[in-house]
């Protein structure tokens, strides 16, 4: 029901949805309805037409001449009850969707790959939430809003003036506004900053800022000093920052630290394979490999030994599903995953 409310939920989901409301009673119905708002963070977004839908659907179904009177019956019953708690619900937590946005979300462990209107290619990583702007072809500019990461291939679209060149397509996350001039790059905004990844074309992020700390990794993987560099403002935008990317450009930033960090990446296809099925970290600390699981797949990690957490790693596992991630682990790493219960995980030194 949560994901048919926010636009998530698969055909099959949607079907069994339809049947389940069409046959259960209204207090049945309504019971459950209330767990779902219990459930519901303020982050999710829900439209009351959705519920709409639903019965006008549910309402002209075909169904059996015996049973056709019984069901329209309950629906009758329940709609009614579902109105006043959707009244309810909507005063308490404030939550309306414009009909001028589109909501693609995914749950852990779960991709998505998306066409956007204007031909643009999505994917979606894991516990992750895009919104797109529909009223794009009015305004002239493509907006998306991202939360969790996605992988963009930007559809080159010109402008209906010969003379004003493509049209614009931005990302905008918590941090950073991403103005991409027709290229390909990866995106995440989570644990309060935002990554960037350019693997083609150019692309503008727009940011605010302190201080800038630049690092430049070579060729054999070692970083250079690292110093501190300030920015021209851009014109017109005072307090933003604008920072041009080119191919192999990867950046780190967090508006609440107003820190940025910059590096350039010889490992692009590495970088980018979750796309592709597979987990790829490459010389990474293994506590920023839990951090990226903990991500995706929505499990808290207890570290027994804490000198496992500054042990460099190198590994690929194929991402399927958590219970294969967690033998690879055990299996390349020599260690002992041990699940305490459906989110906590503990792990040690294997034997």
């Amino acid at each position: 029901m949560r994901k048919y409310l926010d636009r998530s939920a698969s055909e099959k989901e949607r079907k069994d949805l339809l049947h389940w409301v069409s046959s259960s009673r209204p207090e049945e119905v309504d019971g459950l309805w209330n767990e779902v708002w219990e459930r519901t963070d303020d982050s999710v977004t829900i439209d009351e037409l959705e519920w709409e839908s639903l019965l006008k659907e549910v309402a002209g179904r075909k169904v059996h001449k015996n049973s056709s009177r019984v069901i329209l019956r309950r629906v009758a019953g329940w709609a009614a009850a579902a109105a006043v708690l959707t009244a309810v619900f909507f005063a308490a937590k404030w939550m309306m969707t414009p009909e001028s946005e589109t909501i693609y979300k995914t749950g852990f462990g779960e991709t998505l790959k998306i066409v956007l209107e204007d031909g643009t290619r999505v994917d979606l990583n894991a516990d992750s939430r895009l919104t797109w702007k529909k009223d794009w072809e009015k305004s002239g500019t493509r907006q998306v809003h991202l939360e969790g990461e996605a992988y963009f291939d930007v559809a080159h679209i010109d402008m209906p003036d010969e003379d004003s060149g493509r049209m614009p397509f931005d990302v905008q996350t918590s941090d950073v506004t991403i103005h991409v001039m027709g290229t390909a790059f990866n995106a995440t905004s989570r644990r309060g900053k935002t990554e960037v990844l350019l693997e083609e074309g150019l692309i503008e992020l727009s940011l605010k800022r302190l201080q800038l700390i630049e690092e430049t990794i070579s060729a054999s993987g070692k970083e250079s000093d690292i110093k501190i560099s300030d920015k021209e403002e851009s014109p017109g935008n005072a307090g933003l920052h604008v920072l041009r990317m080119t191919p192999g450009d990867w950046i780190s930033f967090s508006a609440e630290e107003n820190i940025l960090v910059q590096k350039t990446k010889e490992d692009l296809e590495k970088s980018l394979e979750w796309k592709n099925g597979t987990l790829s970290y490459q010389d990474v600390e293994f506590q920023v490999m839990l951090q990226n699981l903990e991500d995706i797949y929505g499990k808290s990690f207890e570290v027994v030994d804490p000198e496992l957490l500054e042990r460099r790693v190198k590994i690929g596992i194929p991402y399927k599903s958590w219970i294969t991630v967690k033998e690879m682990m055990e299996w390349m790493l020599k260690i002992e995953v041990t699940e305490i219960n459906d989110i906590k995980v503990q792990i040690k030194k294997g034997e």
